[in-house]
């Protein structure tokens, strides 16, 4: 009896952790499920939200001389932050989603920048056209009033894949709140994130000279 107690402690304990690192998260989860109800809107914000984002790095790999490491580097120090930000299940839907638009961009890079700014205009204002299709309001209309509304903005993009993949969980279900992976201090995960970027950018140049020297070897 005395182990089942202790057990029912220490998950009570574990739970109760869990949620004071996800109360952030979870409330700003829920406000933004408040402005994305509706399942067509929803999905089109899976169409709509990479291809800006990925109409974003492109051009900062156009800017880089078709380089796309700043991007793969942005993507990896990201995702560090996310994964000790966001449950385990909504994590993995990010970094999927994060690494698909990175590679995108790096394919994408190479078209001329009418087409990058007609594929953010597209992603940006698509949104608002699917709001609008739907009759939901959109979550920044709810505080662009606000006299915080920048920072509230920077919070809402930052989060907004992770915010999509959590909106199609049940309000309920558990894997909402789940614990995130990375457990640790917030100055310990920005020195992990900042390793990781420092990583993927030191691997991608390596990558790229190695396949331009075979590619010399081969001419």
């Amino acid at each position: 009896a005395s182990i089942g107690m202790a057990s029912a402690a220490a998950s009570a304990s574990a739970a109760a952790a869990a949620a004071e690192v996800l109360a952030p998260w979870l409330f700003l989860a829920g406000k933004f499920r408040t402005f994305h109800g509706n399942q067509v809107n929803l999905g089109l914000h899976f169409l709509t939200t990479p291809l800006a984002v990925a109409a974003v790095f492109t051009a900062v790999n156009k800017a880089a001389g078709h380089c796309g490491a700043i991007t793969w580097a942005v993507c990896a120090a990201y995702l560090v932050c996310m994964a000790a930000s966001v449950p385990p299940l909504v994590f993995v839907g990010t970094a999927a989603c994060t690494v698909l638009v990175a590679a995108f961009a790096g394919r994408l890079q190479y078209a001329g920048w009418a087409i990058l700014a007609g594929t953010f205009c597209f992603g940006y204002f698509g949104q608002d056209v699917s709001h609008w299709a739907t009759g939901e309001a959109t979550m920044q209309s709810s505080y662009q009033q606000d006299d915080d509304f920048w920072m509230q903005l920077s919070e809402h993009t930052y989060f907004l894949i992770p915010l999509l993949f959590d909106a199609v969980l049940g309000e309920a279900s558990e894997a909402r709140t789940e614990k995130p992976l990375l457990d640790a201090p917030a100055r310990h995960v920005y020195m992990i994130a900042a390793g990781a970027g420092a990583a993927a950018l030191v691997a991608w140049m390596s990558l790229n000279r190695s396949g331009a020297t075979a590619k010399g070897k081969t001419l």
